[in-house]
């Protein structure tokens, strides 16, 4: 429920249900480090003394309820100003929560950044333009790095009274995987999160056409009565062409952000999802440049057709970038968009408090205050 009330943007009720949760049972580490995201501890506090309690015994706590403990730690020393000893802890609870994923090879990563790059060809692409898919649907991608300004951007889109978000559906790579093991059984393996060369052979018209009904079907039975709908499933990014291809008058919107920002913010935070580059700093930064590599080919082959939303730029010239962003996306003006922080939806992402306040430029060049604990993932941007 506490998680439930923080999506919501309901902070009081999220913290009054995360401190019943740990008066009922004061050894839930995940409910000091949720309660942490929405109330900073004080070095004074009750919840910080019981975290330090627990360092004590460490040896005894499961590697989650260490990752938990170390996180929750961060995220308390780096509030009340303790740089060093926050990012000691940041660095234990990375590295035990990258353990976690022993059989994960950031070098697999970016051979499948390569792959993408030289199967989907500008000729390829060029062959089964116009020929597929369905036209006159127009959902509205967001897509990039997580930490990006994503959230900012689906926030905007979503104070339209036009638009209505699914946030970071799975409909995507759903319809992608439905469609092509129902047209041809046994083409793409269950276990394959995403676009293969054996996927690339199956693509026709058809295919393309199936997979955008499939996706249209999803996205209407969760966004019914919206005239537009923002998918904001980030590692879209990955299948950019299907969208291009499948649904032609569909919007791309990719959110860039100073790369070193990203960095700083992913590495603070615990994600849902399977991310095992996101705990190790040089991992992290060799997944970035695989992810810069893969969109700059896509701007190759789609001129035009991908908008980029800086978030640097959006800090800057809120009014001026947004008007271009809704211009992008076919939508008229509405003054609403401006007042984004007003408007009440779920957010389930760890962005979820920041956009419920006006625009502020304290995470630009955030990273600067930080570079000496941040040498590994600035050393492998720079390689």
């Amino acid at each position: 429920m506490g998680g439930y009330y923080r999506n919501a943007g309901e902070q009081d009720k999220a913290q009054a249900c995360l401190a019943l949760a740990l008066e009922k049972a004061p050894g839930m580490l995940s409910a000091y480090y949720s309660l942490g995201t929405s109330k900073p501890f004080t070095s004074d506090s009750p919840e910080f003394t019981r975290l330090l309690d627990f360092t004590k015994n460490e040896s005894a706590l499961t590697p989650k309820n260490k990752v938990y403990l170390h996180f929750s730690l961060g995220r308390c020393l780096l509030a009340q100003g303790d740089t060093d000893k926050a990012f000691h802890y940041y660095a234990e609870g990375n590295r035990v929560k990258r353990a976690t994923y022993p059989g994960y090879d950031i070098a697999k990563t970016e051979q499948h950044a390569e792959n993408l790059i030289s199967l989907f060809s500008k000729e390829l692409v060029d062959n089964l333009k116009g020929k597929g898919g369905v036209k006159g649907a127009s959902p509205i991608f967001i897509i990039g790095m997580p930490r990006s300004g994503s959230t900012l951007v689906d926030q905007i889109l979503s104070s339209h009274p036009a638009v209505g978000s699914v946030g970071e559906a799975p409909y995507l790579p759903k319809s992608i995987l439905s469609s092509v093991l129902a047209s041809s059984p046994g083409v793409l393996a269950p276990e394959e999160s995403s676009v293969t060369r054996r996927l690339v052979a199956a693509l026709s018209p058809a295919l393309l056409e199936t997979v955008a009904k499939k996706y249209l079907s999803l996205l209407k039975e969760t966004a019914p009565g919206f005239d537009r709908v923002v998918d904001k499933n980030l590692f879209s990014y990955l299948s950019v062409p299907l969208i291009r291809l499948a649904l032609p008058d569909a919007k791309i919107v990719h959110c860039t952000r100073d790369p070193r920002d990203i960095g700083l913010s992913i590495w603070q935070l615990l994600f849902h999802s399977d991310m095992p580059w996101a705990y190790d700093q040089s991992e992290l930064g060799r997944y970035y440049k695989a992810y810069a590599k893969v969109m700059a080919h896509w701007n190759k082959i789609f001129p035009g057709e991908i908008y980029e939303a800086n978030y640097e730029t959006m800090v800057d010239h809120q009014e001026q970038e947004t008007q271009k962003l809704l211009a992008f996306c076919g939508l008229p003006w509405d003054d609403r968009v401006l007042r984004f922080f007003d408007t009440k939806r779920h957010v389930q992402t760890a962005s979820h408090s920041q956009v419920r306040k006006p625009m502020y430029k304290d995470s630009v060049a955030k990273w600067k205050k930080y570079e000496q604990h941040l040498q590994p993932l600035i050393k492998a941007l720079a390689g």
